[in-house]
Formats: structure tokens, sequence, C-alpha cells
């Protein structure tokens, strides 16, 4: 590899890092922002979501799961989710994305020590 593949993977390094960092942030926010119904100061949208998702599939047991993102949007059609978390959902999935570039990036400078301890050994 070239001195411009380094410099190349340096600068994806730190934009992809810079970038999960950036929707971390973003989507913390967005939760601190929760409208809850009841004032909780703990208890957001997504945990609600998350605490009734609980409650059905241990009603319905095992053999009829209820996925989470089906609870998810039967409260956003009722209207019981905010719009900040909502947000917050969509940025969790965009920082998901960021993560996996930034692991592929890692992965790829990991690769390359490599090759250069071979190198210098051999």
């Amino acid at each position: 590899m070239n001195q411009q593949g380094y410099e190349r993977l340096i600068r994806n390094h730190a934009y992809w890092a810079g970038r999960v960092h950036e929707l971390r942030q973003r989507g913390a926010d967005a939760l601190f922002r929760c409208d809850r119904e009841d004032n909780s100061p703990v208890e957001s949208c997504i945990s609600r979501a998350y605490h009734e998702w609980q409650g059905i599939n241990e009603e319905e047991g095992p053999y009829n799961p209820i996925s989470f993102e089906e609870v998810w949007q039967e409260m956003i059609c009722e209207g019981r989710v905010c719009r900040h978390c909502q947000e917050a959902r969509e940025l969790k999935a965009e920082r998901m994305v960021a993560s996996r570039r930034l692991g592929a990036v890692r992965a790829a400078i990991t690769r390359v020590g490599r090759n250069l301890a071979m190198k210098e050994v051999a």
C-alpha cells in the first residue's frame, strides 16, 4: 500500500469515528427532549414500548412471538410515541451503519499493520 492509501484509511477512520460520535450525541439529545405523557424523568417512549413488548411476549409465550418493531409501529400509529423518540431510533439506525463502516476501516488498518509487521520480520 502506498502513502495515499494510508492517508485514505486515516481520513476514513477520522470521518466515521466522528460520524458515530455525532450521531450518538444527537440521539441522546433527542431522547432528552422526549415528550413524556406522564412526565416521568426515567421512562422514554422507547422504554415504554420495550416494557409493553416484554409484557406481550410474556403473555403470548414463546409460540407466538411479536417483534419489538411491531409494537413500536403500533404505538406510532396510535400516537403514543413522540417525534423526538422516533428521531432517536432513526439516528440509532444511522449510527449502526456508521459503526459498521468504522469497523470495516479498523479491520483494514489492522490488516495493513499485520502486513507491515510481516515485512519487517522478513
